[in-house]
């Protein structure tokens, strides 16, 4: 789990995958953990979490799969 979460994490998924845009990058996250699209308000909760600063993308990424019991 711990190389899956650091290749989602990484600069090159991030640029390639999602075209450096947050909204996408939440979205792919809950297509690849979970199968399926967020719902607006989950939606919004992460990429509010992403672009406050407080986290990076591991983190981020870290925190969505203890969130979800992954």
């Amino acid at each position: 789990m711990e190389s899956y979460i650091a290749m989602v994490s990484s600069d090159d998924f991030f640029v390639t995958q999602c075209q450096r845009n947050t909204q996408v990058y939440i979205t792919r996250i809950y297509q690849l953990f979970l199968g399926r699209d967020p719902q607006p308000d989950e939606l919004r909760f992460w990429v509010n979490q992403y672009q406050s600063g407080r986290v990076d993308r591991p983190s981020l990424v870290g925190q969505f799969c203890q969130v979800n019991n992954i």
